[in-house]
């Protein structure tokens, strides 16, 4: 199929832009002047590479988890990974543990050609400190309130009571428990 011609030097030809990503194309240069050599180079067509990022779990985590981004992957790959402020010193793989709060981008190219993802937000919360307190001596049969005080972090938060019960960011800051033991019971809460 010819995609184009003309006359003049230099000559510039446009090939559509829909042209079948490997397939080879020749140029062709034909001339009624002796002068002009005619020969035919062969131009192989290449696409941009895929660009895109997942995410594997959440991408909104607390310290000291990070979150994990992978780029897409294919023959030839190379990658770099940036944020907002530029290029990611020694991101080079297709896989990303992400360990600030950031927009993070993928440029991979292929090929000589170059195509960078979309931004992925990544939010990283700092850990929230509990504070329990509250020791009691009571009788069999009776309650005692345990006071829980959260500092630094952020929300979301997901606090479980060493007896499996869970409180989630919903609580008020400080809050109570009460509980309820029949033996000495030592509580303690975790993140």
């Amino acid at each position: 199929t010819e995609v184009g011609s003309g006359t003049g030097s230099p000559l510039t030809i446009s090939l559509p832009p829909l042209l079948a990503p490997g397939s080879y194309y020749r140029l062709r240069i034909i001339s009624t002047d002796i002068s002009v050599s005619t020969n035919s180079e062969s131009i192989r067509v290449y696409s941009k590479p895929e660009a895109s990022i997942t995410v594997s779990g959440n991408a909104v985590v607390c310290a000291p988890t990070t979150v994990s981004l992978t780029a897409a992957t294919g023959e030839g790959y190379t990658y770099t990974w940036k944020n907002s402020t530029g290029t990611l010193p020694n991101a080079t793989s297709q896989m990303l543990a992400a360990a600030q709060t950031e927009n993070y981008r993928v440029e991979i190219s292929q090929n000589g050609c170059i195509n960078e993802s979309g931004p992925v937000a990544v939010t990283i919360n700092p850990k929230v400190q509990v504070n329990l307190s509250g020791a009691a001596s009571i009788y069999a049969g009776q309650s005692a309130n345990l006071s829980v005080s959260l500092t630094a972090g952020t929300l979301p938060y997901q606090l479980t009571l060493s007896t499996g019960q869970q409180f989630t960011n919903s609580m008020n800051n400080p809050f109570t428990i009460t509980v309820s033991p029949t033996t000495t019971t030592t509580y303690t809460i975790t993140q």
